[in-house]
Protein backbone atom coordinates (compact mmCIF):
# COMPACT_ATOMS: atom_id res chain seq x y z
CA UNK A 1 0.00 0.00 0.00
CA UNK A 2 1.05 3.67 -0.85
CA UNK A 3 2.34 5.11 1.87
CA UNK A 4 0.01 8.45 1.23
CA UNK A 5 -2.62 6.27 0.82
CA UNK A 6 -2.26 4.46 4.47
CA UNK A 7 -1.97 8.08 5.56
CA UNK A 8 -5.08 9.25 4.01
CA UNK A 9 -6.96 6.20 5.62
CA UNK A 10 -5.22 6.38 9.21
CA UNK A 11 -6.03 10.06 8.66
CA UNK A 12 -9.42 9.67 8.32
CA UNK A 13 -10.03 7.53 10.84
CA UNK A 14 -8.46 9.75 13.22
CA UNK A 15 -10.58 12.85 11.99
CA UNK A 16 -13.79 11.75 10.81
CA UNK A 17 -13.30 13.23 7.76
CA UNK A 18 -11.61 13.08 5.01
CA UNK A 19 -8.10 14.96 5.68
CA UNK A 20 -4.93 15.92 3.70
CA UNK A 21 -1.47 14.62 4.03
CA UNK A 22 -0.51 17.78 5.75
CA UNK A 23 -3.14 18.51 7.86
CA UNK A 24 -2.73 14.62 9.11
CA UNK A 25 1.00 15.31 9.62
CA UNK A 26 0.13 18.91 11.18
CA UNK A 27 -2.09 16.60 13.60
CA UNK A 28 0.62 14.52 14.36
CA UNK A 29 3.16 17.23 15.47
CA UNK A 30 1.05 18.38 17.88
CA UNK A 31 1.30 15.03 19.71
CA UNK A 32 4.05 14.27 22.47
CA UNK A 33 6.30 11.24 21.06
CA UNK A 34 5.15 8.87 23.97
CA UNK A 35 1.50 9.62 22.58
CA UNK A 36 2.16 8.27 19.36
CA UNK A 37 0.63 5.10 18.67
CA UNK A 38 3.28 2.35 16.47
CA UNK A 39 1.62 0.78 13.79
CA UNK A 40 3.11 -2.32 15.10
CA UNK A 41 1.02 -1.86 18.54
CA UNK A 42 -2.17 -1.75 16.55
CA UNK A 43 -4.60 -5.23 16.49
CA UNK A 44 -5.41 -5.54 13.15
CA UNK A 45 -8.51 -7.90 12.09
CA UNK A 46 -6.12 -10.86 11.73
CA UNK A 47 -5.39 -10.56 15.35
CA UNK A 48 -8.97 -9.90 16.52
CA UNK A 49 -10.02 -13.18 14.64
CA UNK A 50 -7.27 -15.59 16.58
CA UNK A 51 -8.14 -13.87 19.74
CA UNK A 52 -11.56 -14.62 18.79
CA UNK A 53 -11.56 -18.09 20.63
CA UNK A 54 -9.73 -16.65 23.92
CA UNK A 55 -12.61 -14.45 24.52
CA UNK A 56 -15.24 -16.88 25.66
CA UNK A 57 -13.26 -17.03 29.12
CA UNK A 58 -10.79 -14.62 28.93
CA UNK A 59 -11.27 -10.84 29.06
CA UNK A 60 -9.36 -8.99 26.47
CA UNK A 61 -7.71 -6.50 28.83
CA UNK A 62 -5.89 -9.32 30.65
CA UNK A 63 -4.43 -10.11 26.96
CA UNK A 64 -3.17 -6.76 26.54
CA UNK A 65 -2.19 -6.60 29.51
CA UNK A 66 -0.15 -9.51 29.44
CA UNK A 67 1.42 -8.41 26.36
CA UNK A 68 2.38 -4.86 27.49
CA UNK A 69 4.34 -6.54 30.56
CA UNK A 70 6.76 -7.92 28.00
CA UNK A 71 6.89 -5.56 25.32
CA UNK A 72 6.43 -1.51 27.31
CA UNK A 73 7.39 0.14 24.32
CA UNK A 74 5.02 -1.64 22.02
CA UNK A 75 7.67 -2.10 19.27
CA UNK A 76 6.27 -5.66 18.05
CA UNK A 77 2.97 -7.17 16.99
CA UNK A 78 0.52 -9.18 19.46
CA UNK A 79 2.07 -12.52 17.95
CA UNK A 80 5.98 -12.02 18.35
CA UNK A 81 6.07 -11.29 22.46
CA UNK A 82 5.16 -14.22 24.84
CA UNK A 83 1.50 -13.73 26.71
CA UNK A 84 1.12 -15.73 29.63
CA UNK A 85 -2.31 -15.27 29.54
CA UNK A 86 -2.82 -17.08 26.22
CA UNK A 87 0.16 -19.54 26.91
CA UNK A 88 -1.77 -20.59 29.60
CA UNK A 89 -5.07 -21.13 28.35
CA UNK A 90 -3.43 -23.43 25.51
CA UNK A 91 -3.57 -22.82 21.63
CA UNK A 92 -6.64 -22.48 19.88
CA UNK A 93 -7.71 -22.03 16.28
CA UNK A 94 -10.54 -19.41 15.01
CA UNK A 95 -12.94 -21.30 13.42
CA UNK A 96 -13.71 -19.03 10.77
CA UNK A 97 -10.29 -18.61 9.36
CA UNK A 98 -9.59 -22.23 9.35
CA UNK A 99 -12.80 -22.62 7.32
CA UNK A 100 -11.77 -19.90 5.10
CA UNK A 101 -8.52 -21.32 4.67
CA UNK A 102 -9.56 -24.99 3.97
CA UNK A 103 -12.10 -23.33 1.25
CA UNK A 104 -9.04 -21.84 -0.38
CA UNK A 105 -6.85 -24.46 0.08
CA UNK A 106 -9.86 -27.02 -1.70
CA UNK A 107 -10.65 -24.19 -4.68
CA UNK A 108 -6.47 -24.40 -5.25
CA UNK A 109 -6.49 -27.93 -4.94
CA UNK A 110 -9.40 -27.71 -7.98
CA UNK A 111 -7.58 -25.18 -9.63
CA UNK A 112 -4.60 -27.11 -10.15
CA UNK A 113 -6.27 -30.12 -11.00
CA UNK A 114 -4.95 -32.23 -7.88
CA UNK A 115 -8.68 -32.33 -7.10
CA UNK A 116 -11.81 -33.25 -9.03
CA UNK A 117 -14.58 -31.00 -8.22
Amino acid sequence: MPPALLTYIIARELTGRATTEEEFRNRIRRFSRNSVVRLSSVLNLFDLENLSPFLADTSLADILSARYKQDKKLMFSLWTVENAVLQRRGPRKSTPLNQETEMLGAMIETQLGLKQP
